[in-house]
């Protein structure tokens, strides 16, 4: 998170010794914890480690735990990790640095909306997204999701995904649908809470363009 350059280096010396895969091609950011909000000056959202260090359980995997302000749900950040270790065989302790890109994912939302459309109809309906455990909008950030009840979804009016995760126009996921009713009666619609789910910051095309329900 936080402020990145973009640094061209032809030779890095490290401090410590790094054993494991060759790598090519390798940039590096510099940053930190929090991130500016770009639409609010003097705000920051952070996120932090619950610890330094962690313990490779008997398969050698580890369970790291990352807490993190709300609104960074739905934000890209680079996790690197220093592992060190004993090799028995040899006798020698080696240090391994990876790093790898995650979308926060959150814990769960709802959208409080759910409408009722009469037999024969059509409209333009508007659905946001909030948090689950929090009464909070989820802003600058992009989501998929999947609708519930017997309406018929003709299209997508408009959608937060169609904007910029960093828009300052882009403070509420919503999504706005052309629904109609060709049954004989009433019929309902909502986005099934189970449903909506984070989708990348950056990468427009693990989104889809089209609502699909």
């Amino acid at each position: 998170m936080g402020y990145c350059i973009h640094l061209q280096i032809q030779a890095l010396q490290l401090k410590d010794d790094y054993t494991g895969q060759t790598r090519s091609n390798l940039f590096f950011a510099v940053g930190h914890n929090n991130r500016q909000d770009l639409c609010s000056a003097g705000n920051e959202f952070i996120g932090n480690m619950k610890a330094n260090n962690y313990q490779l359980n008997e398969n050698g995997h580890a369970l790291i735990e990352f807490e993190y302000d709300y609104h960074l749900t739905g934000k890209d950040i680079m996790v690197w990790v220093n592992l060190v270790g004993f090799q028995a065989d040899n006798g020698n302790t080696g240090r391994i640095g990876e790093a790898k890109k995650h979308t926060l994912r959150g814990a769960g939302f709802v959208s409080p909306e759910s409408y009722t459309l009469g037999a024969g109809e059509r409209a333009e309906y508007r659905f946001t997204v909030e948090h689950k455990n929090a009464p909070e909008n989820y802003r600058n950030g992009h989501f998929s999701a999947a609708t519930i009840g017997a309406c018929t979804v003709v299209g997508t009016v408009d959608w937060s995904n169609y904007h910029d995760a960093r828009d300052c126009n882009n403070t509420k996921g919503y999504i706005e649908l052309d629904v109609n009713n060709t049954t004989a009666a009433d019929c309902t619609i909502a986005l099934k809470k189970e449903s909506i789910r984070v989708t990348p910051e950056f990468n427009g095309v693990n989104y889809p363009d089209k609502f699909n329900p």
